[in-house]
């Protein structure tokens, strides 16, 4: 390569920054929010990597009835609060990552006071941060080696990186617990009391 195809490259890896950055910067947020959501909804973990526990027992039976697992708390029953989080792009060079209305973002905000968890749990764990400065690390070295690649143009990303995390392949956590023993006897009580958790969950009264 020339010095002036060097100088060239150069110029055209400045442009590509600029026209790319909102691309580099929402590909870094899908990484970092679909593991944190992993971290949530599937180990049930806060920010500083704590296991979350459920400590209500009437809430524990609920689930249990509802037939979802109990042994570390996930934050998933009906889904509202997984599904609500949404990456918005609020400006060319600014995305915003929360809930997208007033009710989930309340029941998440009190989830993390004393009497439920007590710790910061919707807010970027160290290793998720860290993903997400590797992310756009990459961006930009993707972007310089087809600007050194090809001096003559200037270099742009795939709409989507080859490696990153979508939403869409976070694990949900709610899955329906085996209950051992198939054969156990189960009353009426009970029966009605298990119907009504799942009509809880899918969000009847």
């Amino acid at each position: 390569m020339t010095p002036e195809e060097f100088e060239k490259a150069m110029q055209n890896l400045k442009t590509a920054m600029t026209n790319e950055f909102p691309k580099i910067l929402m590909n870094g947020a899908n990484v970092g929010s679909a593991l944190m959501q992993r971290r949530i909804f599937n180990r049930g973990q806060t920010a500083d990597l704590q296991t979350m526990h459920y400590r209500n027992k009437r809430y524990k039976l609920l689930r249990t009835d509802a037939g979802l697992q109990t042994n570390v708390k996930d934050l998933e029953f009906t889904g509202n609060l997984f599904n609500s989080l949404t990456l918005m792009r609020t400006a060319p060079y600014t995305v915003a990552y929360g809930f997208n209305n007033a009710q989930t973002a309340l029941i998440a905000g009190y989830q993390e006071e004393a009497d439920q968890v007590g710790k910061i749990i919707f807010a970027l764990a160290e290793k998720e941060a860290n993903a997400i400065e590797k992310s756009v690390q990459m961006d930009f070295i993707r972007l310089l080696d087809r600007a050194i690649a090809n001096p003559s143009q200037v270099p742009t990303l795939a709409p989507t990186q080859a490696d990153q995390i979508n939403k869409t392949n976070v694990k949900r956590a709610t899955k329906i617990k085996k209950v051992a023993g198939k054969n156990k006897s189960v009353t009426l009580k009970e029966k009605a009391r298990k119907a009504n958790a799942r009509k809880k969950r899918l969000g009847y009264k």
